[in-house]
């Protein structure tokens, strides 16, 4: 239990922002012994040095590490390494790391008065110096990689939970009983009087029902194959639905590109829900595809397309979709 009180206090410590303050202090807090323990390793044998000098020297690289640690933070860190440019971070950082290690052997050269040699060892010492400042500045950006993580986790929870829902829900309506037991029940009615219009409400019953159980279960499907599955959905919701409603549809360009199936029913759906008098869907496919769903008798302003978004970006698809009084278009990039 106390375990996990600390584990919780120090998590809230990396990526709560009310602690932002209390984060960059630690931090400091910690550059300032280092720079201090490099300058007194340095000078601190060196003849007619003060202290007050070395303490001045050390607390000026700490000084510059912080500012390489902040540009490491605040640049290099969100605009190349988060976002994938990871030569371009790595050359850049190591540029930084090499500059500043190069600039503070010429500043302690003029603080001593000699001049150095380029020999093995001090190519040696310059690289183990690198080393060590490589490592301060780059644990600077931990926490923002840290917090970044826990974004990228939370979201990927988020969106594994609104696929699993909507594939509940497309599996649950895939065949809608109520449809299904109306479109049967009228067909037994109809079934002496009208035998030639009853046997036209089963066949469209079977290619809806064909098209939900197998076409639904594909990736892809013909858009045409689409466009009939909607004419039959609506066919024989027409002949069962408790309102009057009558439908035209139409298709302009090519109809043998694929999409997803039942991806546009969903949208037709909310339409219907309003109770127009009349739908119109239109198709038109060029360099993209569009829908357009047309109704009167009916405001289309305050229809909810959230779902219809969420759905249409777990699919991973860019869309534009516009709403106005009458009409609600959709179009697939």
């Amino acid at each position: 239990m106390i375990g996990s009180e600390y584990k919780n206090i120090l998590f809230d410590f990396l990526t709560q922002s009310r602690f932002k303050v209390w984060r960059h202090l630690v931090f400091v807090s910690a550059l300032i012994p280092i720079a201090l323990s490099q300058a007194f390793f340095v000078l601190g044998s060196a003849e007619g040095i003060t202290i007050r000098t070395i303490y001045l020297y050390g607390l000026g690289v700490a000084a510059a590490m912080v500012v390489f640690s902040y540009f490491n933070i605040f640049f290099l860190t969100p605009r190349l390494l988060i976002k994938g440019r990871y030569v371009d971070y790595v050359l850049l950082f190591f540029l930084s790391v090499y500059g500043f290690v190069t600039m503070k052997y010429f500043v302690e050269s003029h603080i001593m008065g000699v001049e150095r040699a380029v020999t093995g060892i001090a190519l040696l010492d310059w690289l183990s110096n690198s080393t060590l400042y490589g490592i301060c500045i780059a644990s600077s950006s931990a926490t923002l990689l840290f917090r970044e993580w826990i974004k990228d986790s939370r979201q990927i929870d988020s969106l594994e939970n609104s696929q699993l829902k909507n594939d509940i829900e497309e599996f649950k309506n895939r065949i809608n009983p109520q449809l299904l037991y109306s479109t049967l029940s009228s067909a037994s009615v109809k079934a002496k009087s009208n035998p030639q219009q009853t046997s036209e409400i089963l066949f469209k019953l079977s290619e809806l029902l064909r098209y939900q159980l197998y076409d639904c279960a594909r990736e892809r499907v013909l858009l045409e194959s689409e466009i009939k599955f909607i004419e039959n959905n609506l066919t024989l919701r027409q002949e069962n639905s408790l309102f009057r409603f009558g439908y035209s549809i139409s298709a302009e360009g090519d109809t043998s590109l694929f999409v997803a199936p039942a991806v546009f029913m969903p949208l037709i759906d909310i339409v219907l829900n309003q109770k127009p008098s009349h739908l119109s869907i239109a198709f038109k496919v060029d360099a993209r595809l569009r829908l357009v769903c047309t109704a009167s008798g009916t405001n289309l302003r305050d229809c909810n397309l959230l779902k219809i978004k969420q759905r249409l970006q777990l699919l991973n698809r860019e869309f534009e979709l516009v709403k106005t009084d009458e009409s609600i278009t959709l179009v697939l990039c």
